[in-house]
């Protein structure tokens, strides 16, 4: 009489039931990971269209003429700031100060700036907007700052703002 020996090679229900959660839980772990880079690159495209805009914005102000309707302080909060010339802007000397010595860049927001552009880019979603301060840093010169607000897909606000000084000696 022979006897053959059964060998029984193979998992056991635990065995298997352990492999799948380990599975599912590496599953996770890259969905976890995809939807945070699809966020970051989101970010990254915002930030690079508002620095595009900006960019973009400040390279035609620069080629406009000096005295070019673009360039000037349209609401005169840059405009001899500093008749003095001791770097201080006037209203921030003796007992009533602003606390701003930027002479006309303090304006932090489109609702204040000297030009506005709104509903500008991708999806019409980018407010870029300029200040101007003339005689800044010195006589003949304009200091410009450009910025560019822009709201994510969770409303939160951003802002990016590049400055350059425009000179009206050839």
């Amino acid at each position: 009489m022979v006897h053959l020996k059964s060998s029984q090679n193979g998992f056991t229900l635990i065995e298997v039931f352990a492999a799948m959660v380990v599975f599912a839980l590496g599953l996770l772990a890259l969905t976890k990971l995809q939807v945070t880079s699809i966020a970051a690159n989101s970010f990254a495209n915002d930030l690079s269209q508002a620095a595009t805009l900006a960019e973009n914005t400040m390279e035609q102000l620069m080629a406009l003429a000096y005295t070019a309707p673009e360039l000037l302080d349209s609401d005169q909060d840059g405009t001899t700031q500093d008749s003095n010339s001791n770097g201080i802007d006037d209203d921030d000397e003796g007992i009533s100060t602003d606390g701003v010595a930027q002479f006309g860049l303090d304006d932090a927001t489109a609702a204040s700036a000297d030009h506005l552009l709104t509903n500008q880019g991708p999806n019409q979603r980018y407010t870029v907007y300029w200040n101007v301060a003339i005689d800044q840093p010195n006589i003949n010169n304009k200091r410009i700052r450009v910025s560019v607000d822009y709201r994510d897909q969770k409303n939160r606000l951003h802002r990016i703002a590049i400055e350059s000084i425009k000179s009206d000696i050839i």
